[in-house]
């Protein structure tokens, strides 16, 4: 069944429903309140109703307005609706993503799930340019917040940042490795402040993951002073395996080196805490590019 009345004059009258004032809805379409009486006299005498009932305080919806407006709302929220959807899909068509990821975890898991989520995203929307920065999580928190990066994907300890949303990805776990030649600490439940003497390998101090882990060996009698501070996972797990130290590795990630006996788990009395590979974006910052790709990891 067609529309009797043109689409502007629904939109006046949805506005100055809204708004229960013709001066008001002149002002918010940037039209005049002469104009917008006479489309809505127009409107109710092809209606056969009023709509309103005028005063000098306002304009007042009548029954039959009350009807006809649930519906034009329903109709004139829909509209902006699919407006809003085909202008964010004009904006992925084009323009630049910035990606943040945290050098404590890319070469460990971050690489097959994030490598999938970007392959996929980039053969839908090949137009938009991609950029992938490496930093320590600490800088990508605050790059993050300062909207120099759209999104960045981190370790973390599951807590609430300051002007961050967050989405925990995946949990893993950390587990102590060691060399060959560390063949005594294969002994089960070694209290951590016993490994005090042994050289250890860790991340660099102002990362996070040592802040971490500093804090929680603290806690059991343990003080991290590292021999070499490395700058990814991978290099404490070779130094590891090259019998330099004991240091702190992703389970996950070391499972292949632990199954071919070439580093062994040296086995705690107090367990290791898990920790989080989460998605960190700016709070209240709509970014249509960044939550496309935000659905796309799972």
């Amino acid at each position: 069944m067609a529309v009797k009345n043109s689409y502007e004059y629904y939109k006046y009258f949805y506005y100055v429903a809204k708004s229960g004032s013709f001066n008001k809805a002149a002002k918010e379409l940037g039209n005049s309140q002469p104009n917008l009486t006479r489309a809505i006299s127009i409107l109710e005498e092809r209606l056969g109703c009023r709509l309103f009932e005028r005063s000098h305080k306002g304009a007042v919806l009548t029954r039959e307005g009350e009807a006809l407006f649930r519906h034009v709302q329903i109709a004139q929220e829909q509209l902006a609706a699919g407006e809003e959807s085909l202008l964010s899909g004009q904006k992925l068509m084009r323009g630049e993503l910035s990606i943040g990821l945290s050098i404590e975890i890319t070469d460990s898991l971050v690489g097959s799930h994030f490598l999938s989520s970007l392959a996929k995203f980039h053969s839908l929307y090949p137009d938009i340019h991609i950029r992938v920065l490496n930093k320590p999580t600490l800088l990508l928190v605050q790059e993050v917040k300062d909207g120099l990066l759209d999104l960045a994907i981190i370790s973390s300890d599951g807590k609430e940042k300051a002007d961050i949303s967050q989405r925990i990805l995946y949990t893993f776990h950390d587990v102590i490795v060691a060399g060959l030649s560390f063949k005594e600490l294969r002994t089960k439940d070694i209290p951590l402040k016993k490994l005090g003497s042994y050289p250890w390998i860790t991340l660099w101090r102002k990362m996070e993951t040592f802040s971490f882990y500093n804090s929680y060996f603290a806690q059991h009698g343990l003080d991290l002073e590292p021999v070499i501070e490395a700058t990814t996972t991978r290099q404490v797990l070779l130094f590891a395996e090259r019998n330099m130290g004991i240091g702190c590795v992703f389970l996950e990630y070391a499972a292949p080196v632990i199954e071919s006996g070439h580093v062994f788990v040296v086995k705690t009395k107090e367990e290791l805490p898990e920790r989080h590979v989460a998605l960190i974006q700016k709070k209240d910052h709509v970014n249509p590019t960044a939550a496309a790709f935000d659905k796309m990891i799972p």
